[in-house]
């Protein structure tokens, strides 16, 4: 309810432009042509689950809700995972720490295929620690691999899993064989996909993310990596990547220590469990595995391992104080962990509802009642929509719908940023009556390359996000 509320206040902003181009493959997908099942970058669950949501006629927001739908459960899973491994105490405090995270929040918040792969890993992660045999293992499987038809780096997490169990399980290979066979079928169903669509069986977007480590990313002119695999972006430039994979490791280090730190003191200790290091051990491989992509959205799915863990060495530290045995001090850190996050929860919504405000007020002043409309307005602001026409976009350039989805480079051919006149001819031939520039730009060389020529493009309107300007003719 307070997840409607917050998303109600901000108009039911969106959070991630990776909506738009997902919904863009799903009002594609046909079986009569294969290749509108693979983009590139995302696998196959979140566009088929936005073409069912089609029956509804705005199956971004019907997704949306959906999502807010699904956080309860998120959170009596994240209680579960909780309270398996920590006393009833520990969890209340490290619960509104996971609730309330951004990393869990916004994926929550916003129609993208974050917040499902999370909730599946979620599940599998209860499955796992909840010691009930091979059964139970199975099923944690199917989890994971329904998760990774939601986001491909939980195939990363399963793997690690999966090396982890083999290690600790080698006198017991049912168990490592349970794992396998719960996600192995969606790891094929997905790998067929993606053959039927005329794409490698594995083939997935690490290449792009690997170059980013690298070189940094303009997403408005993509790079051309076809041929390009992520051995031979790695053996072109082996220092640069590995400082990028340090700098990686740095950026994760408040999430990679807690599990570090875990791991020794059950070694030390002996204490709890074995799937308890099962799951953790799986976890820190992951992170530093994944590390190398610079994805700021791959530690979400581990969030609530990650509270646990700092949880677990909080109450090993203060054990012999006794302090999470007192009941009003742990009532009185709840309260005020809860007032923050839902302090910081309204607070965003606030902004967002201000964001969405000024698109609306752009969606007016340029008359824009229709998606055709929209098709004659550009803008570099991956982000921007109107509201009054269910998250329609004005034209964008670049982005990984260019690079990744079937048929979207020939339908809207890139456009360019310099200089002024190429990129005038390219705005006329596509029928770009308008240019609209965020403030600061994401398009930085296009929006110089349009204040530099008033002849050719005339400044018409400014909000404090945004600057008009009318293509002349």
């Amino acid at each position: 309810m307070v997840l409607f509320v917050a998303s109600s206040l901000s108009h039911f902003a969106i959070l991630s432009n990776d909506v738009f181009p997902l919904r863009w493959q799903a009002e594609r997908l046909s079986f009569a042509h294969p290749e509108t099942f693979y983009n590139g970058f995302f696998p196959i669950g979140y566009p088929l689950a936005l073409r069912l949501a089609e029956v509804t006629g705005n199956p971004v927001l019907t997704l949306l809700l959906v999502q807010i739908a699904l956080a309860s459960l998120y959170a009596i899973l994240s209680w579960r995972l909780l309270r398996q491994v920590l006393p009833e105490n520990a969890s209340l405090i490290a619960l509104p720490f996971v609730l309330f995270a951004p990393q869990v929040v916004r994926p929550m918040l916003s129609p993208t295929p974050d917040f499902l792969a999370a909730l599946a890993v979620l599940w599998g992660f209860v499955l796992l620690l909840s010691s009930r045999g091979n059964r139970a293992v199975l099923f944690a499987g199917a989890a994971f691999g329904i998760g990774y038809l939601f986001r491909s780096h939980i195939v990363v997490l399963a793997c690690a899993i999966l090396l982890v169990l083999l290690g600790m399980e080698r006198k017991n290979l049912r168990t490592v064989f349970s794992f396998v066979l719960g996600v192995l079928p969606f790891i094929l169903l997905q790998g067929l996909v993606q053959v039927w669509s005329g794409h490698g069986f594995f083939e997935n977007a690490q290449v792009f993310n690997v170059w980013k480590t690298i070189h940094g990313m303009d997403w408005n002119n993509p790079p051309d990596l076809r041929g390009k695999t992520v051995l031979s972006i790695i053996l072109d430039n082996p220092i640069d990547f590995l400082h990028a994979c340090f700098n990686g490791l740095i950026d994760r280090a408040a999430f990679i220590l807690p599990l570090l730190i875990f791991l020794i003191v059950q070694a030390r200790t002996g204490r709890g469990r074995r799937t308890w290091a099962i799951v953790v051990a799986g976890s820190f491989l992951y992170l530093v595995i994944t590390s190398a992509g610079s994805s700021p959205r791959d530690v979400a799915v581990l969030i609530p391992v990650v509270a646990l863990c700092a949880m677990y060495i909080v109450q090993v530290l203060l054990e012999r104080s006794r302090l999470l045995q007192r009941t009003g001090l742990v009532l009185a850190i709840i309260i005020l962990s809860i007032m923050v996050g839902l302090g910081g929860l309204f607070y965003f919504s606030n902004v967002s509802r201000g964001r969405i405000e000024r698109y609306a007020e752009l969606e007016d002043r340029l008359g824009v009642h229709s998606e055709a409309d929209a098709e004659h307005i550009y803008s570099d602001d991956f982000d921007l929509y109107f509201p009054g026409l269910r998250y329609t976009t004005p034209r964008q350039s670049g982005g990984w719908p260019e690079i990744g989805l079937p048929g979207y480079l020939a339908m809207y051919p890139h456009i360019s940023d310099f200089p002024a006149k190429a990129e005038h001819a390219d705005l006329v031939q596509n029928g770009i009556e308008y240019a609209i520039y965020r403030i600061p730009p994401y398009d930085g060389r296009g929006y110089a390359t349009v204040r530099s020529d008033s002849l050719l493009f005339r400044s018409i309107y400014r909000t404090p996000l945004h600057e008009v300007y009318r293509v002349q003719r």
